[in-house]
């Protein structure tokens, strides 16, 4: 009887995910905007709770390491911010045909938790120039985004790595287009001034010359060409310096499987 069980309640999973589901329910939920689909997945329908779910999971996953600094606690945040979203019997308050605004602004929610704030670096070794190995809590972007607080984490993830409008930043963040910009130039400003001093005084004079031509801008000297070429650490703080919304993109880890659990938060309430 439990193997029984367990293979009807994957099948129900399997199905409310639309990961291999033929019945006309779940055709049907595909073609709807999430407006409708919120309505049906708040009044129980799994096949509606499944297409949103793989609509808007990576968003979700992304925004949770914004929001939180890449906090270990991502996957519960995930779990937790879909659930509270689309729970049956919660009243539909999305708008503008998509529920994404609204799940993302859960996520922030959620990510506000204490119990899901307890960011722990993750020990990354690189090897210098002279064959010396230099341990880095993380690249040195990541270390700067946790250290801003949240409004600016939020508001410059939204910005420059989700890519959506000012609009609907504030939107998620529930702040004015004014508030708006300040928390995003706040965290432009930290994280410049972050990485044009992140050089430790013990730091080879090759590789202190080159972080001030990085934290100038433009294209590097001969000289410094030469030395990024050799010293991997100094490549990665010109590459982020260029490129940080790629660079903090690219810390996000791979999603787990969060489908099934989400799922079964959604059906507990």
């Amino acid at each position: 009887m439990a193997a029984a069980v367990d293979s009807s309640d994957a099948s129900d999973m399997r199905s409310s995910l639309h990961l291999g589901g033929q019945d006309g329910g779940n055709r049907a939920a595909v073609h709807q905007p999430d407006l409708i689909l919120v309505r049906w997945a708040r009044s129980g329908d799994p096949s509606a709770f499944g297409v949103l779910y793989l609509r808007h999971h990576h968003a979700a996953w992304r925004l949770a390491h914004g929001v939180s600094g890449f906090a270990r606690q991502c996957p519960q945040i995930v779990v937790e911010a879909f659930a509270r979203v689309l729970r049956p019997g919660t009243v539909t308050t999305s708008h503008g045909g998509s529920c994404r605004s609204e799940l993302l602004a859960e996520v922030r929610r959620v990510a506000a938790n204490p119990s899901f704030t307890d960011r722990q670096p993750e020990l990354v070794v690189f090897g210098d120039h002279e064959g010396q190995e230099v341990v880095a809590a993380s690249p040195l972007l990541v270390e700067a985004f946790r250290r801003l607080d949240e409004p600016q984490r939020t508001a410059w993830w939204l910005l420059e790595v989700e890519r959506l409008t000012p609009r609907e930043t504030a939107a998620v963040m529930r702040v004015d287009c004014g508030q708006l910009a300040g928390h995003h130039a706040g965290a432009s400003r930290a994280l410049t001034s972050h990485l044009a001093a992140a050089v430790p005084p013990t730091t080879a004079a090759t590789c202190r010359r080159a972080a001030e031509r990085i934290a100038a801008g433009g294209e590097p000297d001969e000289i410094t060409g030469r030395h990024l070429r050799s010293c991997p650490v100094c490549r990665m703080r010109r590459e982020e310096r260029l490129r940080p919304a790629a660079t903090l993109c690219d810390a996000v880890p791979p999603m787990p499987l969060l489908g099934i659990e989400c799922h079964r938060r959604w059906r507990t309430g």
